[in-house]
């Protein structure tokens, strides 16, 4: 494939399409703080799939890839070819929870956060505030989620900590912060979510 794009994981070489979200230290964040991951995962805005390749590597059985970007799920499909690790993988179109069906035992997503007036721009696009996308996926989440199961999510300082804390104490989630990671101009910090 020449010219196209490439990430790392795992000493593994994978390929980012044209139109897809090119993984970044949000996502090497992420994909870097899963622990090890046993049984069902639901990836939410998979992009190439890093970290479906994570939760792969950390030992899930199964992954469930979803994106809004039909471009993303022809992504994540190739790069699990690659490593032919397809048969692990079912991927399909979905703006967040839209088209899944069952429970998980962990659920994955590294949300668009950058506060815009409108979202035009799927995979980095949050909305006002930058909150929009990700206070959807907290408010639905538990409905998707196994009863012992757990939420990953990496968020940034660029739209709020405070209120992040403050949804997931009324949605009776337990919550700390794994991994945190100070760049130049934010912070970005992955929380692990347990419903009480």
């Amino acid at each position: 494939m020449p010219h196209a794009k490439v990430f790392f994981l795992n000493n593994k070489e994978f390929v980012v399409l044209p139109s897809v979200y090119e993984p970044r230290e949000d996502s090497f964040l992420l994909a870097e703080s899963l622990p090890t991951i046993k049984g069902k995962v639901l990836d939410v805005g998979t992009g190439t799939g890093i970290i479906a390749l994570a939760s792969l590597f950390r030992g899930a059985a199964h992954i469930t890839a979803i994106d809004i970007n039909p471009e993303a799920i022809k992504n994540v499909k190739l790069n699990f070819r690659r490593i032919a690790m397809e048969n692990k993988l079912k991927a399909f179109r979905s703006n967040l929870f839209e088209n899944v069906k069952g429970r998980f035992d962990v659920i994955c997503f590294n949300p668009p956060y950058l506060p815009s007036e409108e979202i035009q721009e799927f995979a980095i696009d949050g909305g006002t505030e930058g909150r929009e996308v990700l206070d959807s996926f907290l408010y639905n989440v538990k409905g998707y989620l196994k009863r012992n199961g757990r939420v990953y999510f990496l968020q940034s300082s660029l739209n709020g900590f405070a209120k992040t804390k403050e949804i997931l104490q009324e949605l009776n989630f337990g919550y700390r912060v794994i991994a945190t990671s100070k760049l130049f101009f934010e912070k970005l910090v992955v929380f692990e979510c347990l419903p009480m």
